[in-house]
């Protein structure tokens, strides 16, 4: 058996380490030799590695980190959109033993723990890397989600998401990807909307591009009939139940804003707006609220929190009558599926990988991107048929039985992997030297040399921050196009 390494900077925290844990649980049990290297480890699980800088170069890791969020992070023309990293620092994976001789290393959510160079380097050693792009982040000069922007496609110049002077970083960093990383890279794109936003893009337009959706332990998120399931959860089983949720609203793309708006659209509705006040429809709410539970207003929200484990979530999902989804920008978002499986109907704005589960009249509805008073008639359409929204609830937890399993996605990901790393399967691999480490659930590595080109082309910039060329160790890495 041949070791897989999987690389995501956390292990837990965010829709992305969710989906990673959970294809590594897969793997797992597809009979799979996994370890999971992350930066930031809750578990104790001793297949899951953190990977921690070197004490002699911990000075110039910190450093890179304080430069990212100066250059960056505090130079946002829009604080409230999506996140936006810029690629460093990151550590160095080729340089471990385990690393090299692995059978193939796949690449997960990793801004600021894994640079360009980063994976460069390990494409030098000629080590398999498979990407998955959770979010559009590898595929542009800085920004997770593009807000419509289609500069990625080209340059990355003039960015709009950062103002003044720093506009022009995005596409420092885009042309630096241009060079370093070669052309037949192999991706995984959990939905068609982030396939073909790979196969458009400047970097990754001649790269194979495989459509691999996230999937589910549909044994733990399944459904459970209506009425029981309120009973369990301490609701009248006569109320109905619309939910609604995300890991934090303080993301504009996450549409706190539309949500608050269809409401309000549905309280318009005389019928509707008696039942709340009654309690006969229940408005419910889990995740992070940030500043949204202020900007609820009067709005009658019973706010949950984070939920703490997947079984209260199952739980949740399994009690809602209907989930409503308003990201104005998503992948495959881990809500939906599970949402889905649980039984209950979404309604939902036709954007991004939504529409690849989301199957309008059939699974749920979807609403124009954006228009709160549209989605507001698709929840107010499925809290009053009944019917039709348990009839929905039961396509949807049958779609996710179908197409979006765990199991179907490992053996997915299995096939890809073998056909990318076939000549190790053929040559063979020395089983002790490719485990990453079998007896510590933390290792230690160098930062990632920075491209010289890319350095001197910033060069103010890191100095500023107090990163010489010393700090960054540069490498004469060259064009490889």
């Amino acid at each position: 058996m041949h070791k897989l390494i999987v690389v995501g900077k956390k292990e837990n925290a965010g829709g992305a380490a969710v989906a990673t844990r959970r294809l590594v649980s897969g793997l797992r049990l597809a009979g799979q030799d996994v370890s999971l290297l992350v930066q930031t480890a809750q578990s104790t699980d001793p297949g899951t590695i953190t990977l921690a800088c070197r004490k002699q170069h911990l000075g110039c890791w910190q450093l890179q980190e304080r430069m990212a969020n100066d250059l960056v992070r505090s130079r946002r023309a829009n604080p409230g959109g999506s996140a936006f990293s810029f690629p460093y620092p990151g550590m160095d994976l080729a340089s471990l033993a385990g690393t090299r001789n692995a059978l193939l290393v796949n690449i997960h959510h990793v801004p600021g723990f894994l640079s360009t160079e980063s994976i460069s380097g390990l494409l030098r050693q000629h080590i398999p890397v498979v990407i998955t792009l959770h979010d559009q982040w590898m595929l542009t000069g800085g920004c997770h989600y593009s807000d419509g922007c289609d500069r990625y496609r080209e340059d990355c110049r003039d960015c709009p998401q950062l103002t003044g002077e720093f506009r022009d970083i995005p596409a420092r960093v885009l042309q630096n990807r241009l060079k370093l990383w070669q052309d037949n890279l192999i991706l995984v794109a959990p939905s068609r909307w982030m396939r073909d936003c790979a196969k458009s893009s400047r970097l990754f337009r001649h790269s194979t591009v495989e459509w691999i959706p996230n999937g589910l332990d549909t044994r733990m998120f399944s459904p459970q009939q209506k009425m029981t399931a309120k009973r369990e959860a301490g609701i009248s089983p006569r109320s109905r139940v619309i939910l609604f949720g995300a890991p934090s609203f303080r993301v504009r793309r996450k549409g706190f804003a539309e949500i608050q708006q269809a409401l309000l659209y549905c309280l318009k509705d005389p019928g509707f707006a008696r039942a709340v006040r009654s309690g006969a429809i229940r408005l419910v709410a889990f995740g992070t609220p940030g500043t949204a539970k202020a900007a609820a207003g009067d709005l009658p929200i019973h706010w949950l929190g984070k939920m703490k484990t997947e079984t209260a979530l199952v739980a949740l999902y399994r009690s809602a009558d209907v989930f409503v989804l308003p990201s104005l920008e998503d992948n495959l978002p881990n809500t939906m599926l599970e949402a889905m499986a649980c039984g209950t109907p979404l309604a939902a704005f036709a954007t991004g990988g939504i529409p690849d589960a989301v199957r309008d009249g059939e699974t749920g509805f979807l609403a124009a991107c954006g228009n709160s008073q549209e989605l507001g008639a698709r929840i107010l359409d499925l809290i009053k048929n009944p019917r039709r929204a348990k009839r929905m609830g039961r396509a949807a937890a049958d779609l996710v039985q179908k197409e979006f399993r765990l199991d179907l996605q490992a053996e997915r990901y299995l096939r890809l992997f073998g056909q990318v790393a076939a000549d190790r399967l053929s040559g063979g691999i020395d089983e002790k030297s490719a485990a990453v480490n079998a007896t510590s659930t933390v290792i230690t590595a160098d930062p990632a040399p920075i491209s010289a080109e890319f350095f001197f082309s910033m060069e103010t910039r890191f100095q500023q921050q107090g990163v010489t060329a010393d700090c960054g160790r540069l490498e004469e890495c060259g064009d490889r196009r």
